[in-house]
């Protein structure tokens, strides 16, 4: 498990700030995500940060071993871009790695998902995405407390969603809701995982007007889970929540004007500029007000 909390010890002790600390490597926020959400960046990224702040790679995870690190290090840039929605890099590290160096199930199932997603999103070929997704099920056997089996269900049910049929995209979405409370989480990035299939899954359900199902997984992804928590997903899933209160005329105004602006404070903690501007321009469209005063954008001071 990565743990951000070592990271922040020893910048604190050399009297260094986030901005300083990352100057010439990253930017604050990747900082911030490590030091709060315990969310690794690339591997040279965080190469550089603990040279610059004198720490070993064992010093910043609890479990660090030598033994599989080419393929440990492959998966730390992997989720590291994908976090960052930088799909260009994920793009280009799934098309440059060899893949006879997967030797895991787990690794194996990971990578052809993340491969399916870019297919999807990047390159529009939601055949190859179909193809990629299936197989990640055929390697897992099926097996439904694998997140990677659960996300890639949610992918092909998204794939059946576009296409406009929706009872087949359902049907997929269905088996990922009887079973996403069993699934296996153990670090960080496992819980990452899950609370994306949560949020895919809540938009799904609100989409198809089944709100209630919606808020049943958004109350499920804005908790702790398993001793597990992260605030990446919570600005979308106040946000949600918002839009689903919104179609409910028995809920009061007061308690939608305050999802949204929880959903607009996580925003403003993520930088999630793409959300902000969908929870303005909902905001004006509905006329809404958000409570009080609107969250301040994050300085370069600590925090």
């Amino acid at each position: 498990m990565f743990l951000g909390v070592k990271l922040r010890d020893k910048r604190q002790q050399q009297r260094l700030n986030q901005l300083q600390l990352a100057s010439g490597i990253c930017t604050q926020a990747t900082v911030s995500r490590m030091e709060r959400q315990n969310i690794p960046p690339s591997i040279d990224v965080l190469i550089k940060l603990c040279q610059r702040l004198e720490l070993t790679l064992d010093q910043v995870f609890s479990e660090f071993s030598t033994s599989g690190a080419p393929t440990s290090n492959l998966f730390l840039e992997l989720d590291s871009c994908f976090i960052d929605n930088d799909f260009k890099g994920l793009n280009n590290l799934i098309e440059e790695f060899e893949i006879e160096h997967l030797t895991s199930q787990y690794e194996r199932a990971h990578f052809y998902y993340l491969s399916g997603y870019i297919s999807l999103l990047m390159h529009k070929n939601s055949e190859d995405a179909l193809f990629k997704f299936n197989f990640v099920l055929e390697i897992l056997n099926n097996d439904k407390k694998s997140i990677f089996g659960l996300l890639s269900y949610i992918g092909i049910g998204q794939i059946y969603y576009q296409k406009q049929q929706i009872d087949k995209s359902k049907h997929y979405f269905e088996l990922v809701l009887g079973a996403i409370k069993k699934v296996y989480i153990q670090n960080d990035t496992q819980y990452f995982w899950f609370a994306k299939a949560i949020s895919d899954m809540s938009v799904f359900y609100s989409n198809i007007g089944e709100y209630k199902i919606s808020n049943e997984l958004i109350a499920l992804g804005v908790s702790p889970s398993k001793g597990y928590y992260s605030t990446i997903f919570a600005d979308k899933l106040y946000f949600v929540l918002s839009v689903n209160h919104s179609k409910d005329s028995s809920i009061d105004y007061k308690e939608i004007s305050h999802t949204l602006t929880t959903a607009r404070a996580f925003a403003e903690y993520n930088r999630n500029e793409k959300l902000l501007v969908q929870i303005d321009n909902f905001i004006h469209e509905k006329n809404f007000k958000l409570i009080e005063i609107l969250p301040q954008k994050a300085s370069n001071n600590d925090y």
